[in-house]
């Protein structure tokens, strides 16, 4: 389980996060939706333990059972977004409990949680 809990980040006095609250469970598949700017790599940052929060609490799994692709990673040529994220779940199959969590700028009918109002 990954839980935020009210989480608030500063980076040089401007919060980029705010009271942001939700979990993920094991097993399960989510999406952050957000315009640009909302905060859906700092909440990945906050997951991956790149970055701390200033207040508030982050519960999250040891970062090296998690998969993750920085958004400034070339994409490869001769593979489809399916077999990338593909990969990486087989990458951390390890039998154990795990979940798959993206980002995005546009929903769907994917359980999501939405920074769109976050600033």
């Amino acid at each position: 389980m990954i839980t935020l809990s009210n989480a608030v980040v500063e980076i040089e006095h401007l919060k980029i996060l705010q009271g942001v609250s939700f979990e993920i469970s094991p097993n399960s598949f989510y999406c952050l939706v957000g315009p640009n700017g909302s905060g859906k790599t700092t909440v990945l940052k906050l997951i991956m333990k790149i970055l701390q929060v200033n207040s508030g609490n982050v519960d999250t799994v040891d970062p090296k059972d998690i998969s993750y692709l920085p958004q400034n990673l070339p994409d490869p040529p001769f593979l489809s977004v399916g077999e990338v994220i593909s990969v990486a779940i087989k990458k951390n199959n390890k039998g154990s409990d795990s979940c798959l969590l993206y980002t995005s700028d546009a929903a769907d009918d994917t359980p999501c949680v939405d920074l769109g109002g976050r600033r």
